[in-house]
């Protein structure tokens, strides 16, 4: 009669020892993944963000765009973008840096959208028949070691009314109206 062998010590540790580099491995797998995958959800959530931050400039700008408005944007606080109309501001577009959050005005309405993937938004105008934003944003790369870039990009709407550059206000800044 045959007697029944057991498993060894070695036998057990190696088997151990097998079971524990896979489990490493999965582990590792799993957290890489998820590394890839926040990153990923990141960039989505910042291109989302940019996709609605030039809509809304864009449909601002044509909604105050006529012949008696003039865009002005103070140079001290390059976050707002005011539509005035005989020197008196009707409509603003607003981006809060602590909060980031955009907020507008159109006809005496507040609109305010949350848009966590930017940065910064600084408005300006590179010439009298433009209105521009520059946007900054910062994402994650994904690789061994994780790093994140800042970026930025700009944003240009043109103006289609037929009005003469204003005269700036006594307080400074940059006017701009359509030609």
């Amino acid at each position: 009669m045959r007697s029944k062998r057991g498993s060894t010590l070695t036998e057990l540790v190696i088997v151990m020892a097998v079971v524990e580099i896979m489990s490493i491995m999965v582990v590792s797998f799993t957290l890489i993944c998820n590394s890839w995958v926040t990153i990923g959800a990141k960039r989505y959530q910042t291109v989302q963000d940019s996709e609605t931050l030039s809509r809304v400039f864009r449909d601002f700008v044509a909604a105050n765009d006529s012949s008696d408005t003039v865009f002005y944007v103070d140079p001290a606080n390059p976050n707002e973008l005011l539509v005035k109309k005989n020197s008196e501001t009707v409509n603003l577009m607003v981006f809060s840096i602590e909060t980031k959050e955009l907020t507008f005005s159109v006809d005496d309405e507040f609109v305010t959208y949350v848009i966590d993937a930017i940065d910064s938004v600084r408005f300006g105008n590179p010439t009298p028949d433009m209105v521009c934003a520059t946007v900054d944003y910062t994402y994650a790369t994904p690789g061994k070691k994780v790093q994140e870039q800042h970026k930025s990009y700009d944003m240009v709407a043109s103006l289609r009314s037929s009005d003469a550059h204003a005269e700036a206000p006594e307080q400074g800044g940059d006017l701009l109206s359509g030609d």
